[in-house]
């Protein structure tokens, strides 16, 4: 089974790579071994990921989080070949961890029966992990920016770990049939949020009708597209308001808000605190 891999950042305690399997047929790999602490954010695809008396099923939205030296497989299916951004910390890093989240030494660090866990990404870590895709093709790189969104986006990661929730099974047929659907439509919402997209724009870029898309989209993602669309512009706002100098009227437009009001209500709402009192 082939694959790509391309290193696309590095600093002094993480590695950012870019992963992509040329896999079309469906078979499992040979045993192979990871010695360092990841987080793989799945972007496209399918795949279950055996590791120790678990396989995990891994597709859009849901981040695999790999405790270092241990031994896994990847089984692939036909017609489903994945692409991954991996974050691969150093071995520093990943004992610094260990002591921040002491609440999670015997939940997932200190526990021999646990080697991987999937945990599912929020908008919020998705639009972050877009942003630094983006960064990173640019080439206007902000290291402090970048830094900032790969911490935070692990230690929301880590975080959710105490309340996870377990991935819905879904047939082979569904996930073929709609994965595609999903992974078009996050990437429509990321690129078009600043634009007064509508349920019909998004299902119409995935070729569903619109009633059909909602029932997917919000049986996969556990968002509506509404719920979804909010929280990426929320959350683009939060990041202009933390590292710009932009006024909050120009932050709520460029966050794809039409009404200063309702922007200052949804934001006050979902983070305690009035946008300009978080400029402040």
């Amino acid at each position: 089974m082939g694959s790509e891999t391309r290193i696309l950042y590095q600093s002094n305690f993480y590695t950012i790579i870019d992963f992509k399997c040329n896999c079309n047929l469906k078979g499992t790999s040979c045993v192979e071994y990871q010695p360092d602490f990841t987080m793989s954010y799945v972007r496209k695809g399918n795949f279950l990921f055996n590791v120790f008396r678990n396989s995990l099923d891994a597709y859009n939205g849901w981040i695999l989080l790999n405790k270092p030296e241990h031994e896994h497989t990847v089984t692939h299916f036909d017609g489903l070949p994945d692409e991954c951004t991996i974050f691969k910390f150093n071995k520093e890093f990943y004992e610094t961890i260990k002591l921040d989240f002491e609440n999670l030494q015997e939940k997932f660090f200190n526990n021999n029966d646990v080697h991987s866990v999937l945990i599912k990404a929020d908008a919020e870590f998705e639009h972050m992990h877009y942003s630094i895709l983006q960064t990173l093709r640019t080439k206007k790189i902000s290291n402090m920016i970048i830094d900032s969104f790969v911490l935070e986006m692990l230690y929301s990661t880590l975080t959710a770990l105490h309340d996870c929730e377990e991935p819905v099974t879904f047939s082979e047929r569904f996930k073929r049939n709609h994965l595609t659907t999903i992974e078009k439509a996050k990437h429509f919402i990321n690129e078009k949020f600043e634009e007064d997209i509508s349920l019909f724009d998004v299902a119409e870029n995935c070729f569903v009708s619109p009633f059909h898309f909602s029932r997917i989209f919000k049986t996969i993602t556990s968002y509506s597209p509404y719920q979804y669309l909010l929280n990426v512009r929320l959350k683009k706002a939060e990041i202009l308001l933390k590292t710009t100098d932009l006024p909050v009227t120009q932050i709520c437009f460029k966050s794809g808000f039409q009404n200063l009001e309702h922007f200052s209500y949804a934001f006050k709402r979902k983070y305690q605190i009035a946008p300009s009192r978080l400029k402040k």
